[in-house]
């Protein structure tokens, strides 16, 4: 599972951190922000399309043989800055999945933001409620996790139109999603947003994100959410973990980005579970400004991350890693668009196995907007599909 990542353009060598910035509606037509697979043959990519006046939901569903678009409602036709953005998907099984995600609406001179959940019933996809906390002008639901049985949990951020956001979570009683209680945030956190989250059970969920200049780990133990500490990193740039994969019940991998002392932009990867999380030193391009967006751990020892690495001062080119044991390497990856301001970019992976992975994400090209590769335990390769 993955945050929302719009298509990543690193602008400078020099600057603190990736920019993300989004391509113009006449470069972009749609891109993918999530994917999940419940089995070897359903998977399920989310994302978001770019009409005339307003952003629209994508959905691609895999049936084991060819990727086809599936509809998803939305929420109402908005101004060109609106619409309706699904930012996660996940599914208990082939014919039970949500996806979560905000709709967009102009409020005055603000353009208000309201959690948006829908679910597919194996047949088509409908809204379903759920919870907006009062008080707030800009909430989102970033992820969403699911176990047999539709236990769902759900993250994302709440925020007054004033002040800094602040974590949310919500879960699926049956009928609609709720809000749960937060936990404690780390001591003088005013700004905090959780990207993703991964549930073993109904008693052990982790969340990834960020607050001030700082990672946050939350961990759900079936009563409470409590912060778990997470490792310093002394460079210039906010950090944030994006996504999290946890192969067992007490060991978790999370992927993400930070700056060193020099500026360089690197992919961060952090495992552990409980009060013990480190960095892990040998993941990620160490010479080259890199970050990650997503991961998938098929098994206790094979973990596979994507997302976006420099190619110039303007242009990047997908990127992957994968790792096998405590050693990650990185996996050649296609990028769709290779002309020489172009950006690419890989927002998220989920694999059934370790030799069948789908990957997803978004380039600056007509002809390929938002790319599926697939990985065979040997190499990635473009997976064909309708172009949205």
């Amino acid at each position: 599972m993955r945050g929302r990542l719009v298509l990543s353009v690193l602008l400078a060598v020099g600057s603190a951190v990736a920019v993300p910035a989004p391509a113009s509606a006449e470069t972009l037509s749609g891109y993918f922000t999530d994917v999940a697979c419940p089995t070897a043959t359903r998977c399920f990519a989310v994302g978001r399309t770019f009409a005339t006046n307003s952003t629209k939901t994508l959905a691609e569903h895999w049936d084991g043989k060819k990727w086809s678009i599936v509809a998803v409602p939305n929420v109402a036709k908005t101004s060109q800055l609106g619409g309706t953005f699904l930012s996660g998907v996940a599914c208990s099984s082939a014919t039970s999945c949500f996806a979560v995600g905000y709709s967009a609406t102009k409020k005055g001179n603000r353009l208000a933001r309201t959690p948006y959940a829908a679910h597919w019933n194996g047949t088509k996809w409908a809204i379903v409620p759920s919870a907006n906390p009062s008080g707030n002008t800009y909430s989102e639901l970033e992820s969403v996790s699911c176990l047999a049985g539709n236990t769902c949990i759900a993250v994302g951020h709440a925020q007054p139109a004033v002040s800094g956001a602040k974590p949310l979570f919500e879960r699926w009683n049956g009928k609609a999603f709720t809000t749960m209680p937060s936990g404690p945030l780390p001591a003088g956190a005013t700004d905090t947003a959780l990207l993703a989250v991964t549930c073993r059970t109904a008693a052990n969920c982790v969340a990834v994100g960020r607050t001030d200049g700082s990672v946050i780990i939350e961990q759900w133990n079936g009563t409470t959410w409590s912060v778990a500490a997470t490792p310093k990193f002394p460079g210039q740039g906010l950090p944030e973990l994006k996504s999290v994969s946890c192969p067992t019940a007490k060991h978790c991998v999370a992927v993400g980005i930070y700056s060193d002392n020099q500026a360089n932009t690197k992919a961060l990867v952090v495992a552990g579970y409980g009060s013990k999380w480190s960095q892990l030193k040998g993941a990620g391009a160490s010479s080259l400004q890199s970050w990650l967006s997503g991961v998938a751990c098929p098994t206790t020892t094979t973990c596979l991350a994507v997302g976006s690495i420099a190619r110039d001062f303007s242009s990047s080119l997908t990127f992957a890693e994968r790792s096998s044991g405590n050693t990650w390497s990185r996996t050649p990856t296609p990028s769709p668009d290779t002309r020489g301001n172009a950006a690419n970019t890989l927002t998220a992976v989920a694999c059934p196995s370790v030799k069948h992975c789908f990957a997803v994400g978004e380039a600056t090209t007509g002809k390929n907007p938002a790319p599926i590769m697939h990985w065979n335990g040997t190499k990635w390769s473009l997976a064909p599909h309708p172009n949205p």
